[in-house]
């Protein structure tokens, strides 16, 4: 912090500085080629040439993967962090020269350091963390307050001896013949004279935001790479990476073109020195940022807008919107910009920042979201905006926190897909190639758990085949015979059994009248009965109505609807009825004809005995082919389920071995696996089951 030497002692990570008595974090081992790479990007960083610095702790980085100190060093060159003296307590405070609208704490080297610094370190870098994002919450804060700037001009003010340059004094008639056209320049000289005492970055870091244009001023090769002007145009020359509305034009004098900044190369200059070069710029300026000539005391003229200028002021607006987090104002200026030109790209551009809580492009880069499924990227890149480096990169951290997550084989198929897209991203080989490894994985535990469903499958045991055929065969009937053979059971099981009920007793009635008809038809005759007094005409008459009532009793009882009533009304009817015909009709009648009667009773009698004798062995039959269904059913149920018991233990064993997946993702293993065995055995699944396994497979 104040360029004073450390005294490191081995193994701390942690010491004090003897000079400022402040609490600085060192590299975790002093190797001598370590301690000589840190001195220089140290030296480097605290010249404030932080990019090269930064080159510095890359290949430190590079060599020590591991080394906390080294992306710490990062850290303070991306935001330009120099350590000055608190006026009031005499300890270093950092300062801010590179601000950014990235947050310290999102910062992936920040991400590292915590990552890999011991518990001694780990405090220091969180404490100077939250001092320098409060440093940059502060500048952005007065930033956003500050007018857009159309031109910011880039120069030397001050030479070696203290005197002022002809670099500054160049750059002033600029500033001069530009804003005497209407453009609003930053100019230090003039812009920042009213911000004496004043911290300038968030002037500087405002400006450079803004400004569309930037002139980069230089007489003398040096004057160019000057550390604070080569810290502005190196800046503005990231900006134009993400902004292709920025342009950069060199201006120089004195020198050869090919004595500017290598990274100039590929920039158009302009050459200072020629006749007329202002009045030349000016025009150029016009072309890139347009304006109407006008203003002072002569009046002002009225300038026609085109439609491409009218949307301008707008997309400017919404991008400074989205970069103070206000996401509704800026979407509200792209549905403005795009009522005047629907085709404007950028417009969409703005949409799909705020659809993901973006504040510039850059920022979709650290989405973990695949972005290309969005209408408004694809309107965007319809339109001419090509933001698929940031894209890309979003699809890389997508497949990085897929495959991390793990939480079904869908996304790491999908993570795969995004490492192949972006194959030449980072580690992006690496990745695809433990995705690749995760995937062959998974595809070996549902082998693995396919074996197991086979292994306890009945089917696959010889004991059980007969069994199981004949239980299945014996189902296959049941339901042919009964349609109404639901889950198992059957609600009436033999529906012929009541009849058979009625038909004996009846057989039996007709059988003892035809006994009388044939051996004592006298029973018929009412003399008989009134001289003999004989109980056989009793009996004779009264067998049919006692095989009715004892068939009803029967049946009913079968039938299990037994009823008093119906049991007097059968009685009275069948009495009333035997009276009549066998009274009447036999004893009257008939009596001659008792031969041809009896004959004829003996027959239906026997017919009936006969017909329930093979209705009841039938249903016994029936009877005992169900029961012994459901008894070979049981047992294999019974076999089944602590076949099941034992497979679903090897389940668990076999998942235990892979504790890094998640327990979603194994489910669906376990899923896959019985839906491939079903498919294997030819069981077709059912919709409105659940995802259980077959009856008893």
């Amino acid at each position: 912090m104040c360029d004073g030497n450390l005294n490191v002692v081995e193994g701390h990570t942690i010491c004090v500085c003897p000079y400022c008595d402040t609490q600085q974090t060192v590299p975790s081992d002093s190797s001598e080629k370590k301690v000589n790479l840190f001195n220089r990007a140290n030296r480097l960083r605290s010249d404030s040439e932080f990019d090269k610095a930064a080159s510095v702790y890359e290949n430190i980085v590079a060599e020590f993967k591991e080394e906390a100190e080294a992306y710490w060093g990062l850290c303070l060159c991306k935001y330009g962090i120099e350590y000055v003296d608190d006026p009031n307590t005499g300890k270093k405070m950092p300062t801010c020269h590179r601000t950014s609208y990235d947050s310290i704490f999102d910062d992936k080297n920040f991400d590292q350091a915590c990552e890999y610094a011991d518990s001694d370190a780990l405090p220091v870098y969180r404490a100077e963390a939250k001092e320098i994002d409060r440093l940059q919450k502060e500048i952005l804060e007065i930033a956003k307050n500050e007018e857009p700037f159309d031109v910011f001009i880039c120069y030397k003010e001050t030479a070696e001896d203290g005197n002022r340059t002809k670099d500054s004094v160049l750059a002033q008639d600029i500033f001069e013949a530009l804003a005497s056209k209407g453009y609003k320049v930053f100019f230090a000289r003039i812009t920042l004279e009213d911000k004496l005492g004043q911290d300038y970055e968030p002037y500087i870091f405002s400006a450079l935001n803004s400004a569309k244009v930037m002139l980069a001023i230089g007489t003398r090769f040096e004057h160019f790479n000057a550390v604070w002007v080569k810290n502005e145009w190196s800046r503005f020359l990231s900006l134009m990476q993400n902004d292709k509305s920025k342009t950069l034009i060199p201006c120089y004098c004195d020198i050869d073109a090919y004595d500017m900044p290598k990274e100039f190369s590929r920039l158009q200059g302009q050459d200072m020195s020629k006749v007329g070069f202002i009045q030349d710029l000016v025009r150029g300026v016009g072309k890139i940022i347009p304006r109407g000539s006008g203003g002072g005391a002569g009046g002002q003229t009225v300038i026609q807008v085109t439609g491409q200028q009218a949307v301008e002021p707008l997309l400017e607006r919404a991008f400074m919107f989205l970069g103070n987090n206000d996401w509704q104002a800026a979407d509200d200026q792209s549905e403005r910009v795009l009522d005047i030109d629907p085709h404007c790209g950028r417009a969409y551009l703005v949409k799909l920042l705020v659809q993901y809580n973006c504040r510039r492009e850059e920022e979709l880069a650290n989405l973990s979201i695949d972005v290309t499924e969005s209408i408004h990227y694809k309107n965007a890149r319809q339109f001419g905006v090509n933001i698929e480096q940031y894209v890309r990169k979003a699809k890389y951290n997508t497949g990085c926190r897929l495959m991390a997550d793990c939480s079904s084989y869908k996304d790491l198929k999908t993570a795969k897909m995004h490492f192949e897209e972006t194959y030449d991203i980072e580690n992006s080989p690496e990745k695809l190639a433990l995705c690749e490894e995760k995937i062959a994985e998974a595809d070996e535990i549902t082998n693995d758990l396919q074996r197991v469903y086979g292994s306890f499958d009945p089917d696959c045991h010889t004991e059980n085949n007969e069994a199981l055929t004949n239980v299945r065969e014996m189902r296959k009937k049941i339901e042919t015979t009964y349609p109404k053979f639901v889950g198992g059971k059957i609600k009436e099981p033999w529906s012929p059994a009541p009849v058979a009920v009625w038909f004996i007793p009846l057989g039996i009635g007709l059988l003892v009248f035809a006994f009388f008809a044939l051996f004592k038809p006298m029973v018929f005759n009412e003399e008989y009965i009134d001289a003999n007094n004989d109980y056989s005409a009793l009996i004779a008459y009264a067998a049919p109505v006692i095989s009715i009532i004892v068939g009803y009793v029967g049946f009913a009882g079968v039938r299990k609807s037994f009823s008093i009533l119906k049991l007097i009304l059968i009685i009275v009817v069948s009495s009333f009825l035997s009276n009549i015909i066998f009274g009447a009709v036999f004893t009257k009648l008939l009596f001659n004809s008792l031969q041809t009667i009896g004959g004829f009773c003996i027959a239906i009698g026997l017919l009936l005995v006969a017909i329930s004798a093979l209705l009841i062995t039938l249903y016994l039959k029936k009877s005992g082919f169900i029961k012994r269904y459901y008894r070979d059913s049981e047992t294999l149920e019974k076999l089944a389920a602590t076949m099941k018991n034992k497979r679903e233990a090897a389940i668990l064993a076999e998942l235990a071995k892979h504790p890094d997946f998640k327990q979603s993702f194994l489910e669906e293993c376990v899923s896959e696996a019985l839906a491939t065995y079903k498919s294997a055995l030819g069981v077709l699944p059912n919709p409105a089951s659940d995802s259980s396994e077959p009856e008893y497979s």
